[in-house]
Formats: C-alpha cells, sequence, structure tokens
C-alpha cells in the first residue's frame, strides 16, 4: 500500500498509460497527483494528444469532439488554433457533403480565419449551381446574383431566367416563360427567344380568334418572320369594319398600331376627323379641335378646327370669360371674323383692365393691339399712369425706365425729372453720393436739383479728402467750384497734392492737378512744365521717328504714355499715336505679313478704314473655321497657320489666291478663292482639282 501510494509511482503509471494511448485515465492519475511535478502540464499533454488522437477519424462527430477538446484547452500549445482547424475542417466537410447552409454558419464563424472567407462564397456558389441542377431557379438566381462577379455567377444567373423560361417555351407557357426572358441582361441572348415566343403566342391567340390580343403580341415580335404582316391582318380588317359600323374611337386605336401598313395612317386620320365632327354637333368643341388635329393631312380638317376654335370662342365670350375666348378666336386665324373679334375683345379687356387701375395688364394688351383704334395712345395713356403710381411706390428706377420711353407724352419729361430727384434724394439719404449727384443732375432744374447735385459731389470729395484720396477728391471739387468753400480746398489739396507728384517723379498727375487750377499762383507754369517732363521726350522722339518712317520707333515711344489727358500743347498724341500704328500696320501688310499687322489694326479699331476696309481684307475674312456638308473641315489661324482635315500647314490668302505648305517659305499647294463671305467660303484645288463649299462653323 505504502509504494503504490507513492507518487513517484502514479506519475510512472499513468506516463505508461500515455504511452499505451489510455489518455482518459493517464490525465485523471495526473490530476490525483496535483502539484506533484508536472503533473498538471502533463494532464494538458494527455487532452491535447487525445483530441489529435479523436480528430484521426476524419468525422463529423470526431472533429467536433476534437475541436470541444482543444477549446477546454486552448492555452495550451496551438490548442486553440487547432479547434478553429477543426471547425474550418468539419465546414468543409459539410460543404462536400451538400451541408451548405450549416458549412456557411461555420465558415462565416471563423471570419477572416485561414480561407473561411473565401470558402464560404465557394459554399454560396455550390449551393446555388445544386440548387440549378434541382430546377431550383428562382433560388438559384437569388443567390448568384448575391454573388456579385464571383467566378462566371452573372452569367449562371442568367442561365437561372433562361433555362426555366425554355422550359415554359417547350410547353407552349407564353405567360411565364416571357417575364424570364424580359428579365435577362443579356439581350443578344434573350430577345430572338422572345421575339419566337410572342409569335409563337400570336398565333395561338390568333387560331382562339382573340385578333386585337394577337395583334399586340404579333407587334412585340418586331421583324421576326412575317410577324408585321400578320400583325396588320389582324388589326386593319378589323378597323375597316369598325370605321364603317362608326366605331371610329376603336378603328384608329388599331390602325395607329399598324402606320405603314397600306392606308392605315390615312384611315387613322379620318376617324379622328369623324370623331371630330361627332363632337362638334355635341357642341363639344375643345374636344374636337384636339381629334381635327390628330388628322393633319385632311384640309377639311383644318378648316373645322378653325370652325371648333371659333364656335367655342363664343361661348366663352358669351360667358364673360373674355381672356379665354380671346385664345380661341386667335387659334381660328381666318375664319369668319374671328381676327377681328379678337382684337375687339382684347381692346376691350385693355380698357377694362385700364379701368380697373390695373395698368401693367393693360399695357401688356394695348402693345400687342399695335395701332388698332386708338391702342396707341392707350398704351401710352396705361405706362404713364402706371409710372405715376410707380413714383408714389418708391420704385424710381422703374418710373425713369417708362418716363424715358415716353417722351413728350403729356408730362412725361416733368415726372421723369421727379423720379431722378426722388432717386436722387434716396441716395443721398443713404450716402450714396455719387449716385446721388448722377440722378440730380439728370433731374436737371427741377426744384433744387442742381444745388443738391453740388451738395452731394462737394460732400463726397470732402470724404475722399478725409480718407486721403486727394487725387479723386480734386477732380470731384473741380466740378463743384463755385460751391461754398470748393475753389478753396480745391487749390489747397490740388496744389499741394501736385508739388508732391513732382516730387514722386508723377509728372502726367501732376500736370493735371496743376490744371485745375491754373489760376492759382504759378500753376499754370508749373502744368505745362510738368507735361513737358511726362511727354516732352517721347513725344519729340516720336514726331522724328514718324518723320523718318520709323513707325514702330514711334510706337514704342508713345504706346506708354497715357494718351487721354494730354493738355493743350500735346493735344495730338492719341492721333499722332493711331496714325504710327496705322503706318505700321500697313507696312508690315504690304510686306506679306498680314497676320504681324492684325496686332496692330486691333490696337487702333474705329480709326480711319481700319474696320470697314483694312480688316475686310481677304487674309483676315479667312480666319475662323469653316466646313462642308460631309464634315471636312479647315480652320484658319491668326499666326498664320491653319489645319486642313486634321493637318497642320502654314498659309498665305490674299485676292483669290490661297496657298498651303508645310513651311513658311515653301507654300507649293494653291487654291482658288472662288467665294468668300462672312457666311460662305468656296475654294479649288488646282492638284487635284477639288471644290470645297463651306460654312462658317466658328469665328476666329
Amino acid at each position: 500500500v505504502i509504494f503504490h501510494g507513492i507518487p513517484a509511482y502514479n506519475y510512472y503509471k499513468a506516463q505508461e498509460l500515455m504511452e499505451q494511448k489510455q489518455y482518459m485515465q493517464a490525465k485523471d492519475m495526473y490530476l490525483q497527483l496535483k502539484d506533484y511535478s508536472d503533473a498538471q502540464e502533463k494532464a494538458l499533454e494527455a487532452d491535447y494528444l487525445r483530441a489529435d488522437a479523436t480528430r484521426q477519424a476524419g468525422t463529423l462527430t470526431s472533429l467536433k469532439a476534437a475541436e470541444d477538446i482543444y477549446l477546454s484547452i486552448s492555452d495550451y500549445k496551438d490548442a486553440g488554433e487547432l479547434a478553429l482547424a477543426m471547425r474550418y475542417q468539419r465546414a468543409d466537410l459539410l460543404r462536400k457533403t451538400g451541408e451548405y447552409e450549416q458549412a456557411i454558419s461555420l465558415f462565416d464563424e471563423l471570419g477572416s480565419w485561414g480561407e473561411s472567407s473565401r470558402q464560404a462564397t465557394l459554399t454560396h456558389y455550390e449551393w446555388a449551381k445544386n440548387l440549378m441542377s434541382e430546377l431550383e431557379y428562382d433560388q438559384a438566381r437569388v443567390k448568384f446574383l448575391a454573388l456579385g462577379d464571383y467566378r462566371d455567377a452573372p452569367l449562371q444567373a442568367e442561365e437561372s431566367l433562361y433555362l426555366p423560361a425554355m422550359l415554359h417555351l417547350e410547353r407552349n407557357e407564353y405567360e411565364l416563360a416571357q417575364p424570364l426572358l424580359s428579365q435577362m441582361e443579356d439581350t443578344a441572348k434573350s430577345k430572338p427567344k422572345l421575339q419566337e415566343l410572342y409569335y409563337r403566342w400570336g398565333d395561338e391567340l390568333f387560331n382562339q380568334q382573340q385578333f386585337d390580343l394577337a395583334a399586340e403580341k404579333y407587334l412585340l415580335a418586331g421583324d421576326y418572320l412575317d410577324s408585321s404582316r400578320k400583325a396588320a391582318s389582324c388589326l386593319y380588317e378589323p378597323a375597316v369594319m369598325q370605321m364603317k359600323a362608326g366605331e371610329y374611337e376603336q378603328a384608329r386605336e388599331k390602325l395607329l398600331k399598324i402606320p405603314y401598313f397600306e392606308d392605315a395612317q390615312k384611315l387613322a386620320e379620318e376617324s379622328s376627323f369623324y370623331m371630330g365632327a361627332a363632337a362638334m354637333q355635341e357642341s363639344r368643341y375643345e374636344d374636337a379641335i384636339k381629334l381635327f388635329a390628330q388628322a393633319p393631312s385632311l384640309v377639311t380638317a383644318q378648316a373645322a378646327a378653325f370652325e371648333a376654335s371659333y364656335l367655342r370662342g363664343e361661348e366663352l365670350e358669351t360667358a364673360g370669360d373674355i381672356i379665354n375666348a380671346i385664345a380661341f378666336y386667335e387659334k381660328a386665324t381666318a375664319y369668319a371674323d374671328a381676327a377681328e373679334r379678337a382684337r375687339s375683345l382684347r381692346y376691350e379687356l385693355g380698357i377694362s383692365y385700364a379701368n380697373e387701375r390695373d395698368y401693367i395688364k393693360a399695357a401688356e394688351v394695348f402693345a400687342l393691339l399695335g395701332s388698332y383704334q386708338n391702342s396707341k395712345e392707350e398704351l401710352n395713356s396705361a405706362r404713364y399712369n402706371q409710372g405715376i403710381e410707380v413714383i408714389e411706390s418708391g420704385d424710381y428706377q422703374t418710373a425713369i425706365n417708362i418716363f424715358k420711353d415716353l417722351g413728350d407724352y403729356s408730362s412725361s419729361k416733368s415726372y421723369l425729372a421727379r423720379a431722378y430727384y426722388s432717386q436722387g434724394r434716396e441716395a443721398f439719404n443713404e450716402g450714396k453720393l455719387i449716385d446721388s449727384a448722377d440722378a440730380f443732375a439728370a433731374a436737371g432744374d427741377y426744384e433744387d436739383a442742381d444745388q443738391r447735385r453740388q451738395e452731394s459731389i462737394y460732400l463726397e470729395a470732402k470724404q475722399r479728402l478725409d480718407a486721403g484720396e486727394k487725387e479723386a477728391a480734386t477732380l470731384l471739387l473741380k466740378e463743384v467750384e463755385g460751391y461754398q468753400d470748393a475753389e478753396e480746398l480745391l487749390r489747397a489739396s490740388a496744389y499741394a497734392l501736385a508739388k508732391e507728384m513732382q516730387v514722386e517723379g508723377n509728372h502726367r498727375q501732376a500736370a493735371e492737378q496743376f490744371s485745375l487750377i491754373k489760376g492759382y499762383q504759378d500753376a499754370a507754369v508749373l502744368a505745362e512744365e510738368s507735361y513737358d517732363l511726362y511727354y516732352g521726350d517721347a513725344y519729340e522722339a516720336a514726331r522724328a521717328a514718324i518723320k523718318g518712317g520709323d513707325f514702330k520707333t514711334a510706337i514704342e515711344a508713345l504706346e506708354p504714355l497715357d494718351r487721354e489727358n494730354p493738355g493743350e500743347k500735346y493735344k495730338n498724341v492719341q492721333s499722332l499715336y493711331q496714325d504710327a500704328v496705322y503706318r505700321y500696320a500697313m507696312e508690315l501688310y504690304n510686306d506679306q505679313k498680314p497676320y504681324e499687322a492684325l496686332p496692330y489694326y486691333n490696337k487702333i479699331l474705329g480709326y480711319k478704314d481700319v474696320n470697314n476696309r483694312r480688316l475686310t481684307r481677304v487674309p483676315y475674312r479667312v480666319l475662323g473655321t469653316w466646313q462642308t456638308e460631309d464634315g471636312f473641315v479647315m480652320e484658319f489661324r491668326d499666326d498664320g497657320t491653319c489645319t486642313i482635315d486634321g493637318r497642320k500647314y502654314f498659309f498665305y490668302a490674299q485676292n483669290y489666291l490661297l496657298a498651303v505648305g508645310d513651311r513658311q517659305d515653301e507654300l507649293d499647294i494653291k487654291y482658288n478663292i472662288l467665294n468668300l463671305t462672312d457666311k460662305s467660303f468656296n475654294l479649288r484645288k488646282e492638284s487635284p482639282k477639288v471644290t470645297y463649299k463651306m460654312t462658317k462653323v466658328t469665328q476666329p
């Protein structure tokens, strides 16, 4: 007893059990040894080896048992990882045996472990394939669609529609096959079968004498075999019979489905006409108008539509609905006295608006009437009264626009001055002094408008002085030199400012300031000195250059100068500059450099004959993009390059010749200019001979 109770002996016996693979008994003995040696770790090892032995069977039960053992000792060695491996093997075994749902559940539990996610997707795919093999197409399609682009899932999703559709088609179950084929995205595969389906369905309905439904199916079959002819035969004859029976609406509905069959379109329009005539007899004029409009090729229908519009206009006029009555009379155009009635009612409407003091609407109505009766006078009166109302409402700008348009009508000028004056006062109160000055100036001699104008400018000038904007202030003070102490302020500020500008070398601005106060001290002398300092050298250099024919040097001398306010001595500086530019541009043009001349002509637009002669010559008129009816394009640019049918060249145009080439000095491709206007450009190529008739697409 003592011997067998020795822990070492029990430890030895447990080890023997381990070697004999009796892991449970070994584990129990180790656990009884408690903290003897490494007995507790040996107990864990026993479970670890037992799990490994258990999994060897490779069944679902053995794998689950091994997983449970590994989980119970998850912190020992790699037991935790092996537990996941057992679950993975179990899921894979379930997949292979067709237990897809359970397999997916286990793979999902494993998440991103190993190949679990990929295997889950594979299981979904195999499950869908299995459903297909079991003819469970609806369920299979749902699963294939959920798989997105995985393997051939999109193709299989289409097959899950196509295969059952073919099965239904074989059984002549058209209503079941049609929605399946219609859902398919692969129309190249589904369309022929859909056409066949509709054609066969049409045949079935035709044999059942359901002609309307048969025609509908034949039409859906499109160009399949003789479906169009069959559809027409199903619809045309019944439609003709319905027309004879007076069933025009039903007949028209059929005929519109086959507009190109024999005279179906004409008969459809005739049906509309007869329906319109019936509506006329029942005084349903608006319905009649719509129906007549559906017969555009019938002259009688158009005349009948005019009559229906006229009669509807009479009804509305009697009912007092003048606005709509006018609309229908105007639709009747030349019928009876429709035009006169429309004008007369419109005139009455305008008078009623005027009597109701709705001058805006009255003006709109009379404007449409032109010279009818005294509409022009009534229009002026309405606008006049509208303007007065607008002034009272405080919308001065609108009033100004109205009274300016009215010119000398009645007291329009007086009200215009009043509107300007009120606008000036409003701007003054808002501190917009320049705006108020402009408005008071426009008011002329209305009340104290001029005094208010001067006050506005004076106060604005003082504000500019306070803000240090002396140059702007002096120009304003000059405008109101006689107002209060404006002259004194002007002299003091302008003289001091001019002196500062002289020191800073701003001689033109200094000259301008001295010129504002020429009568003050030596301002006149200093103004002339400043003008000389600013303009003198450049001016004399330009004159000398022009005299010597060096126009480019003259341009370079004068171009940097401010030529707007040159003073009396240099007042011709702008014309001197323009003349130099003009002559230099002519030199370049005469030297066959029209596109170098172009920027210079653009500097002096409006000078002499630049616009109406110089820039209307051939080299400039060809610029832009031109195109023939069949899409052949030529583009000519102001740098002397062009693109013809996608290829770039250099070009030169003059009189009746257009020369093109790969090099600027080798323009060896010749065209004759046959015609050139703002919108058309006709060319003939000499070799090989080709004529191009082009129209302008874009401006240069």
